[in-house]
């Protein structure tokens, strides 16, 4: 650490562009998004992404695995790695904790077709998801069990926002995320493309998740609505199938990331996919 110059002010330019990429706008605007923490920085390593800026601090060397993270970027890029005080580090951090290194990613692109392939099968549909955590959860379980792809509303969440890349633990990178200006017009497509549309709602015609034989469908796109309000009305005229996972309290619904984790690893059981 002595060798290398640390950056101490937090007026610095540099701080303060990292700083400003905790904004959505500034996000989108810069193609560049935080991410935080030794196992993070590893699987996005693996994904090959493009990281021009590794920030980290003393800290990176008191945690176990930080000293061979460090040594390892240092041989990839020692011009990318850029040294701050602990105190800049935590400024930066949206953990309580950091670990001492915060990379700095290009958003990620991925071409269309790739959601229309034919040999996709499996889809995950989010129409308006606010909780970045919910987010986080469900683009988990989409690698998890291998799922083709998200499509995500306009006003969903931001799926680059800190505390969602965080709790993806480096699923984000693994799969193909869309944005959708139009929701209806990407369901009708895939209902084009022969996908059955199952939503999650709480409508009198809405069955048992666990009652509806999945095997039926080649094609599957399982929409997930927003926390409060569910999906909007002009998706619901879209869907194919309702389904409903039964609830024992007095709880309206239960969290959208478990929801989502609930229905999927029923369909996939079901026919086998994948696992």
């Amino acid at each position: 650490m002595e060798k290398i110059k640390v950056i101490t002010s937090t007026q610095n330019n540099f701080i303060r562009f990292i700083h400003s990429l905790k904004k959505k706008k500034v996000r989108e605007e810069k193609g560049k998004f935080l991410l935080e923490g030794i196992n993070s920085v590893r699987e996005a390593l693996k994904c090959e992404v493009e990281i021009p800026f590794f920030i980290f601090s003393e800290d990176l060397f008191k945690v176990k695995g930080g000293k061979e993270l460090y040594e390892e970027l240092e041989k990839l890029d020692p011009k990318s790695l850029v040294a701050v005080t602990p105190a800049i580090l935590n400024k930066l951090s949206n953990t309580e904790t950091p670990q001492g290194i915060i990379a700095v990613p290009s958003r990620l692109s991925w071409n269309e077709s790739r959601l229309f392939s034919k040999n996709n099968s499996f889809i995950f549909i989010l129409d308006g998801i606010q909780d970045p955590g919910n987010m986080g959860t469900i683009i988990r379980t989409a690698d998890a069990l291998k799922v083709d792809g998200i499509i995500v509303s306009d006003d969903t969440v931001d799926h680059y926002n800190p505390k969602t890349v965080r709790s993806t633990m480096g699923a984000i990178f693994r799969v193909p995320i869309f944005k959708a200006e139009i929701l209806k017009q990407y369901v009708e497509k895939l209902k084009e493309n022969n996908y059955c549309v199952i939503g999650t709602t709480l409508r009198e015609k809405s069955q048992s998740y666990e009652k509806v034989d999945y095997t039926k469908y080649n094609k599957i796109a399982l929409v997930i609505g927003n926390e409060s309000r569910g999906i909007c009305e002009e998706v619901l005229q879209t869907l194919d199938v309702e389904i409903k996972i039964p609830i024992l309290s007095d709880i309206d619904s239960l969290n959208a990331g478990v929801a989502t984790g609930i229905s999927a690893y029923e369909i996939m059981k079901q026919k086998s996919w994948r696992i």
